[in-house]
């Protein structure tokens, strides 16, 4: 798995100092036993990502357990025209909850099949932070499992989060590697995970307000209100 020197990496990512996704932590996440027969039977999110510059479709597809624990299959496919076929292929035998894409890059090599269903994927800076979020820290707790497939493990671990908040692999590692099993995770899990990272954590209410025996403090004579 190629990672850069911290010194490549401050000349390409002068806003970054280690990529994104710490090796040793998702490594540690490894399932060698992870196979779509032994997942069958769990709820399944899938996320698409087509890269025409090498030439693939990625699906990475997730599965919620209990526990909180979910796993990540990924595969991907040459782009020829019957890849919406194949895809349907893999998931026929599958509980397949959703399967979501990028319009931008998918939609040319989707259209006309059906026997998949296709949704837009959850959009917006914030949420996608928020996937990311959660996704870290299901890694960092060792609830997400996966099979370590190198199409999906080297990009993660040489991407790099910028001063905008979009994760980018470097410019020299973008002629030999995909970042399209990446972004096909992130759909897939933001997918699995909407509930959670659409959540807006309730507001603890005042001290004063907790307890039916502490009164409400009165408003300071001087006090005054912005409020309108």
């Amino acid at each position: 798995m190629p990672n850069l020197s911290e010194a490549k990496a401050a000349v390409d990512n002068p806003a970054s100092e280690l990529p994104w996704m710490e090796p040793l932590r998702w490594d540690a996440c490894d399932d060698p036993n992870l196979d779509l027969e032994s997942l069958a039977s769990l709820p399944c999110w899938v996320g698409l990502e087509a890269d025409q510059r090498h030439g693939i479709m990625a699906a990475v597809l997730i599965f919620r357990g209990a526990g909180d624990h979910c796993a990540a299959i990924v595969a991907t496919f040459p782009l020829l025209p019957n890849v919406a076929k194949m895809i349907a292929i893999l998931l026929e035998p599958l509980r397949v909850s959703e399967i979501v894409h990028d319009p931008w890059n998918c939609t040319m090599y989707l259209q006309g099949c059906s026997e998949i269903t296709i949704h837009h994927a959850p959009s917006g800076s914030a949420l996608r932070a928020r996937a990311r979020d959660l996704l870290m820290t299901l890694v960092q707790q060792q609830r997400f499992h996966h099979g370590r497939q190198a199409s999906l493990t080297t990009p993660l671990c040489n991407l790099f989060l910028n001063e905008h908040g979009v994760l980018r692999l470097p410019d020299c590692l973008r002629a030999n590697i995909s970042a399209a099993p990446v972004h096909a995770l992130l759909l897939a899990f933001s997918s699995a995970y909407i509930t959670e990272i659409t959540a807006t954590p309730s507001k603890a209410p005042p001290a004063y307000m907790q307890g039916s025996d502490t009164p409400q403090p009165e408003a300071s004579p001087s006090a005054t209100s912005d409020a309108s």
